[in-house]
Protein backbone atom coordinates (compact mmCIF):
# COMPACT_ATOMS: atom_id res chain seq x y z
CA UNK A 1 0.00 0.00 0.00
CA UNK A 2 0.87 3.48 -0.59
CA UNK A 3 1.36 5.61 2.73
CA UNK A 4 -0.70 8.72 2.98
CA UNK A 5 1.22 12.06 4.25
CA UNK A 6 -0.40 13.47 6.90
CA UNK A 7 0.28 17.49 7.17
CA UNK A 8 2.00 16.69 10.63
CA UNK A 9 4.18 14.38 8.90
CA UNK A 10 4.93 17.81 6.22
CA UNK A 11 5.56 19.91 9.59
CA UNK A 12 9.32 20.65 10.84
CA UNK A 13 9.69 19.99 14.11
CA UNK A 14 10.70 22.44 16.31
CA UNK A 15 14.47 22.14 17.70
CA UNK A 16 16.89 24.03 19.24
CA UNK A 17 18.70 26.30 16.96
CA UNK A 18 22.58 25.38 15.64
CA UNK A 19 23.29 28.57 13.92
CA UNK A 20 25.84 30.12 16.37
CA UNK A 21 25.56 28.65 19.31
CA UNK A 22 28.21 29.98 21.71
CA UNK A 23 29.67 26.54 23.56
CA UNK A 24 33.08 25.57 24.51
CA UNK A 25 34.26 25.88 20.85
CA UNK A 26 33.04 29.21 19.48
CA UNK A 27 30.91 29.21 16.14
CA UNK A 28 30.48 31.68 14.29
CA UNK A 29 29.82 32.80 10.64
CA UNK A 30 32.70 33.51 8.47
CA UNK A 31 30.81 36.51 6.76
CA UNK A 32 32.20 39.88 7.95
CA UNK A 33 34.94 42.63 7.27
CA UNK A 34 36.59 43.43 3.49
CA UNK A 35 34.63 40.13 2.62
CA UNK A 36 31.41 41.54 3.41
CA UNK A 37 32.30 45.14 2.19
CA UNK A 38 30.49 44.58 -1.27
CA UNK A 39 27.13 43.36 0.35
CA UNK A 40 27.07 46.20 2.32
CA UNK A 41 27.18 48.30 -0.43
CA UNK A 42 24.10 46.67 -1.95
CA UNK A 43 22.21 46.53 1.20
CA UNK A 44 22.91 50.43 0.74
CA UNK A 45 21.42 50.36 -2.88
CA UNK A 46 18.63 48.72 -1.82
CA UNK A 47 17.91 51.00 1.05
CA UNK A 48 18.15 53.71 -1.27
CA UNK A 49 16.11 51.89 -3.77
CA UNK A 50 13.23 50.84 -1.05
CA UNK A 51 13.15 55.00 -0.39
CA UNK A 52 11.96 55.59 -3.95
CA UNK A 53 9.56 53.69 -5.07
CA UNK A 54 6.80 51.93 -2.75
CA UNK A 55 6.87 48.18 -1.68
CA UNK A 56 7.31 45.87 -5.15
CA UNK A 57 4.00 43.20 -5.50
CA UNK A 58 4.83 40.39 -4.08
CA UNK A 59 4.14 37.56 -6.32
CA UNK A 60 6.08 34.45 -5.47
CA UNK A 61 9.40 33.74 -7.27
CA UNK A 62 11.54 30.74 -7.43
CA UNK A 63 14.81 30.81 -7.53
CA UNK A 64 17.29 27.78 -8.54
CA UNK A 65 19.59 26.69 -6.43
CA UNK A 66 22.51 24.48 -7.00
CA UNK A 67 24.12 21.91 -4.28
CA UNK A 68 27.20 21.02 -4.62
CA UNK A 69 28.19 17.83 -2.76
CA UNK A 70 31.45 17.73 -1.53
CA UNK A 71 33.85 14.45 -0.36
CA UNK A 72 37.31 13.03 -0.12
CA UNK A 73 38.33 11.24 -3.53
CA UNK A 74 37.57 8.17 -2.86
CA UNK A 75 33.94 9.50 -1.90
CA UNK A 76 33.74 9.19 1.60
CA UNK A 77 32.29 11.81 4.14
CA UNK A 78 29.79 13.68 1.46
CA UNK A 79 26.57 15.35 3.11
CA UNK A 80 23.64 12.72 2.77
CA UNK A 81 21.06 13.90 0.08
CA UNK A 82 18.27 13.22 2.15
CA UNK A 83 20.12 15.78 4.81
CA UNK A 84 19.90 18.33 2.09
CA UNK A 85 16.16 17.74 1.00
CA UNK A 86 15.02 18.73 4.61
CA UNK A 87 17.20 21.62 4.57
CA UNK A 88 15.71 22.89 1.45
CA UNK A 89 12.15 22.16 2.50
CA UNK A 90 13.09 24.23 5.94
CA UNK A 91 14.63 27.40 4.00
CA UNK A 92 11.39 27.66 1.68
CA UNK A 93 9.66 27.41 5.09
CA UNK A 94 11.66 30.21 6.05
CA UNK A 95 11.56 32.46 2.95
CA UNK A 96 7.69 32.00 2.19
CA UNK A 97 6.59 35.37 4.50
CA UNK A 98 8.74 36.92 1.23
CA UNK A 99 7.16 34.67 -1.39
CA UNK A 100 10.48 33.09 -2.25
CA UNK A 101 10.89 29.84 -3.32
CA UNK A 102 14.02 27.75 -4.05
CA UNK A 103 13.82 24.70 -6.00
CA UNK A 104 17.03 22.18 -7.02
CA UNK A 105 18.52 23.41 -10.38
CA UNK A 106 17.46 20.42 -12.48
CA UNK A 107 16.28 18.53 -10.15
CA UNK A 108 19.95 17.16 -9.36
CA UNK A 109 22.64 17.68 -7.09
CA UNK A 110 25.99 18.32 -8.18
CA UNK A 111 29.00 15.57 -7.12
CA UNK A 112 32.32 16.55 -6.27
CA UNK A 113 35.24 13.91 -5.26
CA UNK A 114 38.08 15.88 -4.35
CA UNK A 115 39.66 15.73 -1.29
CA UNK A 116 40.81 19.26 -1.20
CA UNK A 117 37.91 20.92 -1.96
CA UNK A 118 36.51 18.99 0.76
CA UNK A 119 39.17 19.80 3.95
CA UNK A 120 40.91 23.02 1.99
CA UNK A 121 38.52 24.58 0.06
CA UNK A 122 40.11 28.17 0.14
CA UNK A 123 42.90 26.55 -1.73
CA UNK A 124 40.64 25.71 -4.83
CA UNK A 125 38.19 28.28 -5.08
CA UNK A 126 39.60 29.67 -8.51
CA UNK A 127 39.96 26.36 -10.05
CA UNK A 128 37.76 22.99 -9.10
CA UNK A 129 34.89 25.36 -7.02
CA UNK A 130 34.99 28.23 -9.99
CA UNK A 131 34.93 25.07 -12.51
CA UNK A 132 31.49 23.65 -10.54
CA UNK A 133 29.76 26.85 -10.46
CA UNK A 134 26.81 27.05 -11.79
CA UNK A 135 26.07 30.82 -13.13
CA UNK A 136 22.16 30.65 -13.54
CA UNK A 137 21.53 29.16 -9.74
CA UNK A 138 22.87 30.10 -6.45
CA UNK A 139 25.50 27.87 -5.45
CA UNK A 140 25.91 26.07 -2.16
CA UNK A 141 28.60 24.31 -1.25
CA UNK A 142 29.20 21.65 1.27
CA UNK A 143 32.54 20.81 2.44
CA UNK A 144 33.90 19.44 5.97
CA UNK A 145 35.81 22.74 7.08
CA UNK A 146 33.90 25.60 5.80
CA UNK A 147 36.51 28.20 7.27
CA UNK A 148 36.84 31.04 4.87
CA UNK A 149 40.64 32.50 3.01
CA UNK A 150 42.42 34.35 5.95
CA UNK A 151 40.71 32.53 9.06
CA UNK A 152 37.33 32.46 10.76
CA UNK A 153 36.79 34.60 13.51
CA UNK A 154 37.86 31.79 15.74
CA UNK A 155 36.61 28.56 16.83
CA UNK A 156 34.50 27.02 13.97
CA UNK A 157 32.77 28.76 11.10
CA UNK A 158 29.67 27.19 9.79
CA UNK A 159 29.41 28.81 6.76
CA UNK A 160 29.56 31.91 4.78
CA UNK A 161 28.85 33.90 1.95
CA UNK A 162 31.43 35.35 0.05
CA UNK A 163 30.10 38.58 -2.32
CA UNK A 164 33.54 37.98 -4.48
CA UNK A 165 32.48 34.47 -5.62
CA UNK A 166 28.66 35.24 -5.40
CA UNK A 167 28.25 31.34 -3.56
CA UNK A 168 27.80 29.92 0.27
CA UNK A 169 29.87 27.32 1.68
CA UNK A 170 28.44 25.59 4.49
CA UNK A 171 30.20 22.92 6.53
CA UNK A 172 28.19 19.58 6.31
CA UNK A 173 27.54 18.86 9.92
CA UNK A 174 25.46 21.99 9.56
CA UNK A 175 23.05 21.07 6.79
CA UNK A 176 19.66 19.68 8.13
CA UNK A 177 15.86 21.06 8.99
CA UNK A 178 17.24 22.16 12.50
CA UNK A 179 20.35 24.22 11.40
CA UNK A 180 19.19 28.07 10.49
CA UNK A 181 22.94 28.37 8.87
CA UNK A 182 21.98 28.21 5.10
CA UNK A 183 18.67 30.95 5.80
CA UNK A 184 21.23 32.73 7.84
CA UNK A 185 23.77 32.67 4.74
CA UNK A 186 21.06 33.23 2.24
CA UNK A 187 20.45 36.53 4.20
CA UNK A 188 23.75 37.38 3.45
CA UNK A 189 23.18 36.52 -0.45
CA UNK A 190 20.38 39.14 -0.55
CA UNK A 191 22.67 41.84 0.87
CA UNK A 192 21.75 41.69 4.33
CA UNK A 193 24.36 41.55 7.04
CA UNK A 194 24.55 40.83 11.32
CA UNK A 195 22.13 43.29 13.39
CA UNK A 196 26.50 43.88 14.91
CA UNK A 197 27.26 44.90 12.02
CA UNK A 198 30.95 46.34 13.14
CA UNK A 199 31.61 43.80 15.63
CA UNK A 200 31.05 40.51 13.55
CA UNK A 201 34.93 39.98 14.63
CA UNK A 202 35.72 40.91 18.06
CA UNK A 203 32.18 40.88 20.23
CA UNK A 204 31.64 43.49 23.01
CA UNK A 205 33.06 42.82 26.38
CA UNK A 206 32.84 45.38 28.81
CA UNK A 207 36.71 44.85 30.09
CA UNK A 208 37.88 45.05 26.82
CA UNK A 209 35.95 47.69 25.47
CA UNK A 210 34.70 49.80 28.64
CA UNK A 211 31.48 50.96 29.84
CA UNK A 212 29.39 51.80 28.47
CA UNK A 213 29.93 50.66 25.03
CA UNK A 214 32.18 52.63 23.12
CA UNK A 215 31.13 54.88 20.12
CA UNK A 216 32.61 53.07 17.26
CA UNK A 217 32.50 49.71 16.73
CA UNK A 218 35.75 47.91 16.37
CA UNK A 219 35.51 47.09 12.45
CA UNK A 220 35.00 51.06 12.27
CA UNK A 221 31.23 51.12 11.93
CA UNK A 222 30.08 53.42 14.39
CA UNK A 223 27.51 51.57 17.09
CA UNK A 224 23.96 51.27 17.10
CA UNK A 225 22.08 53.30 19.76
CA UNK A 226 19.64 51.57 21.80
CA UNK A 227 16.49 54.29 20.94
CA UNK A 228 17.66 53.67 17.21
CA UNK A 229 18.46 57.26 16.42
CA UNK A 230 21.32 56.53 14.53
CA UNK A 231 19.94 53.27 13.30
CA UNK A 232 20.11 54.44 9.52
CA UNK A 233 24.16 55.34 9.92
CA UNK A 234 24.70 52.57 12.30
CA UNK A 235 25.14 49.08 13.49
CA UNK A 236 23.30 47.05 10.21
CA UNK A 237 21.80 50.06 9.11
CA UNK A 238 18.32 48.85 9.13
CA UNK A 239 16.15 50.58 11.92
CA UNK A 240 13.51 47.44 12.64
CA UNK A 241 16.32 45.39 13.83
CA UNK A 242 17.15 46.60 17.92
CA UNK A 243 20.95 47.38 18.27
CA UNK A 244 23.41 44.66 18.91
CA UNK A 245 26.92 44.55 19.88
CA UNK A 246 27.55 40.45 19.61
CA UNK A 247 27.64 39.58 23.04
CA UNK A 248 29.47 36.94 24.23
CA UNK A 249 28.11 34.06 26.45
CA UNK A 250 25.58 31.17 26.89
CA UNK A 251 22.41 33.70 27.33
CA UNK A 252 19.82 30.70 26.62
CA UNK A 253 18.35 32.98 23.89
CA UNK A 254 17.36 35.70 26.63
CA UNK A 255 20.06 38.41 26.85
CA UNK A 256 20.74 39.43 30.61
CA UNK A 257 24.29 40.74 30.03
CA UNK A 258 23.19 44.54 31.36
CA UNK A 259 24.97 46.11 27.83
CA UNK A 260 25.01 49.40 27.96
CA UNK A 261 24.95 51.59 24.72
CA UNK A 262 27.23 54.79 24.05
CA UNK A 263 24.50 56.75 26.10
CA UNK A 264 24.51 54.47 29.40
CA UNK A 265 21.30 52.94 27.85
CA UNK A 266 20.10 49.29 28.51
CA UNK A 267 20.72 47.83 25.05
CA UNK A 268 17.59 45.01 25.07
CA UNK A 269 18.65 43.00 20.86
CA UNK A 270 16.48 40.71 19.42
CA UNK A 271 17.85 36.64 19.81
CA UNK A 272 15.47 35.24 17.15
CA UNK A 273 16.39 37.53 14.00
CA UNK A 274 17.94 34.81 11.63
CA UNK A 275 20.85 37.05 11.15
CA UNK A 276 22.10 37.20 14.51
CA UNK A 277 24.08 34.76 17.20
CA UNK A 278 22.10 33.46 19.99
CA UNK A 279 21.88 30.25 21.76
CA UNK A 280 18.91 28.25 23.17
CA UNK A 281 16.11 29.23 20.69
CA UNK A 282 13.58 26.98 19.26
CA UNK A 283 14.25 27.09 15.48
CA UNK A 284 10.35 27.55 14.80
CA UNK A 285 11.05 31.41 16.52
CA UNK A 286 13.58 32.45 14.12
CA UNK A 287 12.26 34.93 11.61
CA UNK A 288 13.63 38.50 9.40
CA UNK A 289 11.99 41.94 10.78
CA UNK A 290 9.72 43.50 8.29
CA UNK A 291 12.24 45.90 6.87
CA UNK A 292 14.58 42.65 6.18
CA UNK A 293 12.22 41.14 4.34
CA UNK A 294 11.85 44.23 1.91
CA UNK A 295 15.38 44.39 1.55
CA UNK A 296 15.41 40.50 0.41
CA UNK A 297 12.64 41.09 -2.12
CA UNK A 298 14.35 44.25 -3.05
CA UNK A 299 17.58 42.54 -3.71
CA UNK A 300 15.96 39.81 -5.64
CA UNK A 301 14.76 42.30 -7.93
CA UNK A 302 17.84 44.14 -8.60
CA UNK A 303 19.54 43.83 -11.66
CA UNK A 304 22.98 41.87 -9.46
CA UNK A 305 20.77 38.99 -9.18
CA UNK A 306 18.76 38.75 -12.60
CA UNK A 307 20.81 35.47 -12.98
CA UNK A 308 18.70 33.64 -10.02
CA UNK A 309 15.49 34.86 -11.69
CA UNK A 310 14.78 33.54 -15.00
CA UNK A 311 10.94 32.94 -14.78
CA UNK A 312 11.22 29.58 -14.85
CA UNK A 313 7.92 27.91 -12.43
CA UNK A 314 8.85 24.56 -11.20
CA UNK A 315 6.93 21.25 -11.36
CA UNK A 316 3.63 22.11 -9.11
CA UNK A 317 2.11 19.12 -8.04
CA UNK A 318 2.41 18.22 -4.39
CA UNK A 319 3.83 14.89 -2.75
CA UNK A 320 1.03 13.62 -0.27
CA UNK A 321 2.32 10.09 -0.47
CA UNK A 322 4.75 7.90 0.23
CA UNK A 323 5.64 4.79 -2.36
CA UNK A 324 5.24 1.03 -1.16
CA UNK A 325 8.16 -0.67 -1.53
CA UNK A 326 7.37 -3.81 -3.50
CA UNK A 327 10.27 -5.88 -3.48
CA UNK A 328 12.32 -7.27 -2.54
CA UNK A 329 11.04 -7.23 1.60
CA UNK A 330 9.77 -8.98 4.40
CA UNK A 331 12.77 -10.64 4.94
CA UNK A 332 12.75 -12.18 0.84
CA UNK A 333 15.92 -14.01 0.30
CA UNK A 334 17.51 -12.57 -3.09
CA UNK A 335 18.43 -15.35 -5.81
CA UNK A 336 21.97 -13.80 -6.16
CA UNK A 337 23.87 -11.07 -4.57
CA UNK A 338 26.07 -9.33 -7.25
CA UNK A 339 22.50 -8.32 -9.54
CA UNK A 340 19.77 -7.29 -6.93
CA UNK A 341 16.72 -5.58 -8.75
CA UNK A 342 14.51 -3.19 -6.27
CA UNK A 343 10.90 -2.35 -6.99
CA UNK A 344 8.66 0.43 -5.35
CA UNK A 345 5.21 1.88 -6.46
CA UNK A 346 5.60 5.37 -7.91
CA UNK A 347 3.52 8.54 -6.61
CA UNK A 348 1.96 11.32 -8.15
CA UNK A 349 4.14 14.61 -8.09
CA UNK A 350 7.47 13.18 -7.71
CA UNK A 351 9.70 13.45 -10.23
CA UNK A 352 12.77 11.69 -8.60
CA UNK A 353 13.23 9.26 -5.76
CA UNK A 354 16.29 9.01 -3.07
CA UNK A 355 17.12 5.41 -2.18
CA UNK A 356 18.95 4.21 0.69
CA UNK A 357 20.46 1.16 1.47
CA UNK A 358 22.17 -0.36 4.69
CA UNK A 359 23.49 -3.34 6.75
CA UNK A 360 21.83 -1.37 9.69
CA UNK A 361 17.99 -0.32 9.91
CA UNK A 362 19.15 3.26 11.57
CA UNK A 363 20.73 3.41 7.89
CA UNK A 364 23.80 4.71 10.37
CA UNK A 365 26.31 3.36 8.06
CA UNK A 366 24.39 3.97 4.36
CA UNK A 367 25.73 1.43 2.06
CA UNK A 368 24.32 3.14 -0.45
CA UNK A 369 22.72 6.09 -1.82
CA UNK A 370 21.22 6.40 -5.51
CA UNK A 371 18.94 9.33 -6.69
CA UNK A 372 16.45 7.27 -9.35
CA UNK A 373 14.55 8.82 -12.08
CA UNK A 374 12.32 5.11 -12.11
CA UNK A 375 10.80 3.15 -9.73
CA UNK A 376 13.66 0.42 -9.93
CA UNK A 377 16.76 0.35 -9.34
CA UNK A 378 19.47 -3.13 -10.12
CA UNK A 379 22.51 -2.90 -7.40
CA UNK A 380 25.52 -4.70 -8.13
CA UNK A 381 27.69 -3.60 -4.95
CA UNK A 382 25.61 -5.92 -2.61
CA UNK A 383 27.79 -8.70 -0.22
CA UNK A 384 26.69 -12.65 -0.58
CA UNK A 385 24.67 -13.77 2.60
CA UNK A 386 23.83 -10.66 3.67
CA UNK A 387 20.86 -8.73 5.57
CA UNK A 388 20.27 -5.30 4.11
CA UNK A 389 17.49 -2.81 4.57
CA UNK A 390 16.33 0.11 2.41
CA UNK A 391 13.97 2.78 2.00
CA UNK A 392 12.76 5.76 -0.96
CA UNK A 393 12.17 9.07 -0.81
CA UNK A 394 10.15 10.78 -3.25
CA UNK A 395 10.72 14.10 -4.16
CA UNK A 396 10.44 16.73 -7.54
CA UNK A 397 12.63 19.92 -7.23
CA UNK A 398 10.47 22.14 -5.77
CA UNK A 399 8.74 19.47 -3.40
CA UNK A 400 11.57 17.87 -1.33
CA UNK A 401 9.45 17.60 2.37
CA UNK A 402 8.82 13.77 2.07
CA UNK A 403 9.99 11.65 4.56
CA UNK A 404 11.31 8.58 3.97
CA UNK A 405 9.08 5.01 3.53
CA UNK A 406 9.38 2.28 6.41
CA UNK A 407 12.20 0.41 6.04
CA UNK A 408 12.01 -2.57 3.77
CA UNK A 409 14.05 -5.69 4.10
CA UNK A 410 15.78 -8.53 2.60
CA UNK A 411 18.71 -10.93 2.47
CA UNK A 412 20.78 -11.63 -0.45
CA UNK A 413 21.61 -15.19 -1.65
CA UNK A 414 25.01 -16.86 -2.10
CA UNK A 415 24.60 -17.30 -6.20
CA UNK A 416 26.26 -15.13 -8.69
CA UNK A 417 24.43 -13.43 -11.43
CA UNK A 418 26.13 -13.22 -14.49
CA UNK A 419 25.02 -13.16 -18.21
CA UNK A 420 25.97 -16.44 -18.50
CA UNK A 421 24.01 -17.35 -15.00
CA UNK A 422 21.62 -20.66 -15.91
CA UNK A 423 17.97 -20.52 -15.50
CA UNK A 424 15.72 -23.20 -16.95
CA UNK A 425 13.24 -20.53 -18.55
CA UNK A 426 15.75 -19.41 -21.13
CA UNK A 427 17.93 -21.06 -23.52
CA UNK A 428 19.94 -18.47 -24.61
CA UNK A 429 19.51 -14.74 -25.84
CA UNK A 430 21.26 -12.12 -26.95
CA UNK A 431 21.60 -8.19 -28.29
CA UNK A 432 22.93 -6.84 -31.52
CA UNK A 433 24.42 -5.57 -32.92
CA UNK A 434 26.93 -5.10 -30.95
CA UNK A 435 28.17 -2.08 -31.02
CA UNK A 436 25.35 -0.57 -32.14
CA UNK A 437 25.70 3.02 -33.74
CA UNK A 438 23.02 5.80 -32.43
CA UNK A 439 20.07 5.88 -34.29
CA UNK A 440 19.71 2.00 -35.04
CA UNK A 441 17.48 0.03 -33.32
CA UNK A 442 18.53 -2.80 -30.66
CA UNK A 443 17.50 -6.43 -31.16
CA UNK A 444 16.92 -8.44 -28.14
CA UNK A 445 16.36 -12.02 -29.15
CA UNK A 446 14.81 -14.62 -26.69
CA UNK A 447 14.74 -18.11 -27.18
CA UNK A 448 12.51 -19.23 -24.17
CA UNK A 449 12.46 -23.45 -22.65
CA UNK A 450 9.11 -22.55 -21.32
CA UNK A 451 6.08 -19.67 -20.53
CA UNK A 452 7.17 -17.18 -18.27
CA UNK A 453 7.38 -13.45 -17.52
CA UNK A 454 10.23 -10.83 -17.78
CA UNK A 455 11.07 -7.23 -17.96
CA UNK A 456 13.74 -5.89 -20.24
CA UNK A 457 15.74 -2.96 -18.59
CA UNK A 458 18.92 -0.68 -20.41
CA UNK A 459 20.85 0.96 -17.67
CA UNK A 460 23.59 3.16 -17.98
CA UNK A 461 27.33 2.53 -16.61
CA UNK A 462 25.53 4.26 -12.88
CA UNK A 463 23.14 2.10 -12.23
CA UNK A 464 20.06 4.86 -14.23
CA UNK A 465 17.29 3.52 -15.92
CA UNK A 466 17.73 4.58 -19.11
CA UNK A 467 14.91 2.14 -20.69
CA UNK A 468 12.25 -0.44 -19.43
CA UNK A 469 9.78 -2.68 -20.82
CA UNK A 470 6.22 -3.48 -19.34
CA UNK A 471 5.99 -6.94 -17.95
CA UNK A 472 6.66 -9.53 -21.17
CA UNK A 473 4.38 -12.65 -21.16
CA UNK A 474 7.06 -14.77 -23.57
CA UNK A 475 5.73 -17.98 -24.26
CA UNK A 476 7.75 -21.29 -24.97
CA UNK A 477 10.07 -20.59 -28.47
CA UNK A 478 11.93 -17.37 -29.91
CA UNK A 479 10.81 -14.04 -29.40
CA UNK A 480 12.99 -10.37 -30.80
CA UNK A 481 12.01 -7.14 -28.77
CA UNK A 482 13.10 -3.98 -30.79
CA UNK A 483 14.73 -0.95 -28.51
CA UNK A 484 15.17 1.80 -30.24
CA UNK A 485 19.06 3.61 -29.72
CA UNK A 486 17.91 7.52 -30.26
CA UNK A 487 17.31 8.79 -27.02
CA UNK A 488 20.46 6.70 -26.29
CA UNK A 489 24.35 8.51 -26.36
CA UNK A 490 27.67 7.36 -27.11
CA UNK A 491 28.64 4.77 -24.53
CA UNK A 492 28.36 1.68 -22.72
CA UNK A 493 25.51 0.12 -21.68
CA UNK A 494 23.59 -2.80 -19.41
CA UNK A 495 21.01 -4.38 -21.06
CA UNK A 496 19.33 -6.69 -18.20
CA UNK A 497 16.72 -9.59 -18.53
CA UNK A 498 15.00 -9.99 -15.43
CA UNK A 499 12.71 -12.97 -14.94
CA UNK A 500 11.47 -14.98 -11.72
CA UNK A 501 14.36 -16.55 -10.73
CA UNK A 502 17.76 -14.46 -12.12
CA UNK A 503 18.18 -11.46 -13.89
CA UNK A 504 20.71 -11.95 -17.11
CA UNK A 505 22.89 -9.17 -18.17
CA UNK A 506 24.97 -8.37 -21.53
CA UNK A 507 27.33 -5.80 -22.10
CA UNK A 508 26.52 -3.12 -25.32
CA UNK A 509 28.83 -0.59 -26.73
CA UNK A 510 27.32 2.61 -28.49
CA UNK A 511 28.93 4.62 -30.96
CA UNK A 512 28.76 7.25 -33.48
Amino acid sequence: MKYRLTPLVLILSAACFTLTAQTSAHRSCGTHGEMAAPMIERLLQNIESLRNHPVRPRNIEYVPIKFHLVAKTDGSGRVTEGKVLEQLCALNADYLPMNIQFYLKNGTFNYINNTAVYSTHTATVNTIMTFARDNAALNVFIVDDATPAGGGVGGVTLGYYTPNKDWIVMRRDEVSATSVTLPHEAGHFFSLPHPFNGWDAEGYDPAVHGVPAPAMSPGGIPTEKADGSNCATAGDFICDTPADYRFEGNWNCNYTGGALDPMSVLVNPEERLFMCYMEGCQRDEFFFSPIQQELIIEDLNSNARNYVTPGYVPYQVEITELPELLAPINAAVTPGYNIVNLEWSGVSGATRYLLEIDAFPNFSSTTARYVVFGTNKILTNLAANKTYYWRVRPFAEYHTCSPFTPNGQFKTGTGTVTSTGETKLVENWSVNPNPVTAGQDISVSINSNERFEGVITVLNTIGQVIYRTENLELTQGEHDFRIPSSFLTRGVYIVALETSDVVLTKRVVVGN
